[in-house]
């Protein structure tokens, strides 16, 4: 997850003009409720709210300005009222016009103003009750206009009917330019903002005549902004955009957690330190940050590894690009080079070919750690070669940590040579996914011939009739290619049968039984279920075409092997071990 410092980039303007009293209304007497009202007359009101202001509900795209439109209500003392007129000189003036009940206050009768009116709980003469929504709307056809939940409050002398409200926003409001950078799916559907400590909605009180916040008990510290561009439930975000949430003035320090979803339900999560200052985000302020680097992840299932850590695989098996340097994941789950141009470039070429290779020896990611560790000189991505026998006791062939060093597997001080923690992936930076061991494989994919305590802990709901189901060995036909390749299920996994998917055998090997359409692996995949396809294997120049799956683990067997998950058409086996010069797939997970 990326880190953002919240700066205060934009206040804008906080002053408040009382509106001088209007023209005159006539009144009519009603029978007075001595505990509470005083009065029921009709009377004239006028709101008023800066220019060049956040506190109302539309902001001028062009100019910048906030006007009252038509037909706008707010609520005085619990009547729902709508505009009367209009300031034509100044449309940050509106006239609303009805019958009221006043409350008595010192001797005055007490007035309060609400806008939205949904929004209002209760009022009285020495306070309100307002209840902030757990749910917003953006529209950028109206910036604003989730954006502004305001109170006013006025006392009056018990002969006057012209009253005059300044609108002061009980809300902070975030600013937020947003950008995505992954390029695919740009339309951004909601933003779920929660923070560490402190209330976002439910029910606030502010005190008579301050209108300022306070909280009570009852609410939640997350909400929902849905977003829309007026015609579609989404804005384009591929290029930056201003998206305005309104929060509670944020007096508690802590951090603001905001996940970004786009509208294939992808995410992905920034934080905002709130520092440890008394008062975070004040009130009736705008507040702007810069977030320009949104790449969206497939929300995608969770697998326990041990206890009660869980992991979250990388969208697809891992690739490199000798020519530039640059490290991806393939475009899907099932895609893989095998032994197409790249992973069977000549020796002599691989250090700058434009091929993608994705068939990796054993700790190639192209961490030279030689000063400290002399035998460990095959790093490179490229490295799937038989070289001379190195050091016999220690590293016979060159890959990964020596045996010699403090960690001998992918962890530790010896992390660098796992792919994931050393290198930058895609727009991931480095460290942000790494390789299971051999026991998280185990655990995953249950006990097989090296189980360890505790690995049968990993329960998913029942499949086809089997219980804690974990895995299948299936054959995904997308584009008329079929694929085969191992189905591994998330912990608690509730997708049941999706059409086009037809089921074989659970939790043991078979010959490919489990057979899926694209429509039903898309199905599988939205219910978190991880595809690991056969990729082949490589040594050298030589890449073995043939339907087995084999991934590299991060853990270390004997100088000269490695741990590694093998399955094909009848065996699965997560705890296999091999020369790790032979060039395996990697897949990733990120811890949860």
């Amino acid at each position: 997850m990326t880190k953002t410092n919240l700066k205060t980039m934009t206040k804008l303007m906080a002053a408040f003009a009382v509106v001088a009293a209007l023209g005159g209304a006539c009144t009519k007497e009603m029978a007075p409720d001595p505990t509470t009202i005083r009065l029921i007359r009709n009377i004239n009101a006028t709101a008023t709210m800066p220019r060049q202001s956040a506190n109302k509900a539309y902001m001028h795209t062009s100019d910048r300005k906030v006007f009252w439109q038509p037909n706008d209500t707010i609520s005085i003392n619990g009547t729902a009222i709508r505009t009367h007129s209009i300031d034509p000189n100044d449309s940050t003036k509106a006239e609303f016009t009805g019958t009221i009940g006043a409350y008595t206050h010192s001797g005055k009768d007490c007035y309060w103003a609400v806008y939205p009116t949904s929004i209002r709980n209760s009022e009285s003469s020495s306070g309100i009750t307002v209840n902030l929504p757990n749910t917003q709307t953006y529209n950028s056809l109206k910036p604003l206009s989730g954006t502004t939940y305001m109170v006013a409050h006025t006392d009056a002398t018990p002969s006057s009917y012209y009253l005059g409200f300044e609108m002061k926003n009980l809300v902070t409001v975030l600013k937020l330019a947003l950008t995505s950078t992954n390029g695919s799916n740009d339309s951004l559907s909601k933003i779920v903002v929660s923070h560490s400590a402190q209330q976002l909605y439910g029910t606030f009180t502010t005190a008579a005549p301050t209108t300022a916040i306070s909280y009570s008990s009852s609410g939640g510290t997350s909400i929902t902004v849905n977003c829309t561009d007026g015609t579609h439930s989404y804005i384009d975000i591929s290029s930056a955009k201003e998206v305005y949430i309104a929060l509670p003035p944020l007096t508690n320090s802590g951090t603001l957690t905001m996940q970004f979803y786009n509208t294939d339900d992808c995410y992905t999560t920034k934080t905002l330190d709130m520092g440890t200052g008394s008062i975070a985000l004040a009130r009736n302020t705008v507040y702007a940050a810069t977030i320009d680097d949104l790449a969206f992840e497939r929300v995608v299932g969770k697998f326990s590894v041990a206890g009660k850590r869980k992991v979250i695989f990388s969208p697809g098996n891992l690739q490199y690009q000798a020519s530039t340097g640059k490290w991806r994941f393939a475009p899907t789950q099932y895609n893989y080079i095998g032994s197409a141009t790249g992973n069977n470039t000549a020796t002599a070429n691989r250090a700058t070919q434009d091929g993608w290779i994705d068939l990796f020896g054993w700790g190639t990611s192209g961490y030279n750690n030689t000063s400290k560790d002399s035998y460990a000189t095959n790093y490179q991505p490229w490295a799937t070669s038989i070289t001379s026998n190195l050091n016999d006791t220690n590293n016979v062939y060159g890959y990964g940590p020596s045996t010699n060093m403090t960690d001998p597997n992918l962890v530790g001080t010896s992390a660098n040579y796992d792919w994931g923690v050393n290198n930058s992936i895609g727009s991931d930076i480095a460290g942000t996914w790494r390789t299971l061991t051999k026991d998280e494989w185990v655990w995953i994919l249950g006990p097989s011939n090296s189980p360890i305590p505790g690995s049968d802990c990993r329960t998913s709901s029942t499949v086809n009739g089997t219980a804690n189901a974990r895995y299948t060995e299936a054959t995904i036909n997308t584009d008329g290619t079929p694929v085969n390749g191992i189905i591994i299920f998330p912990d608690n996994y509730n997708g049941g049968t999706p059409s086009g998917v037809t089921w074989g055998t659970i939790n043991e090997g078979s010959t490919w039984s489990t057979k899926c359409t694209s429509a039903g692996w898309l199905a599988l995949e939205e219910a978190g279920c991880a595809f690991l396809p056969a990729a082949y294997y490589r040594s050298g120049i030589f890449v073995y075409a043939i339907s087995r799956g084999y991934y590299w683990s991060s853990t270390h067997s004997i100088n000269t092997h490695s741990y590694y998950l093998f399955f094909d058409n009848g065996n699965v086996n997560p705890s296999n071990s091999n020369s790790r010069y032979f060039g395996y797939s990697v897949r990733l997970v990120k811890d949860n």
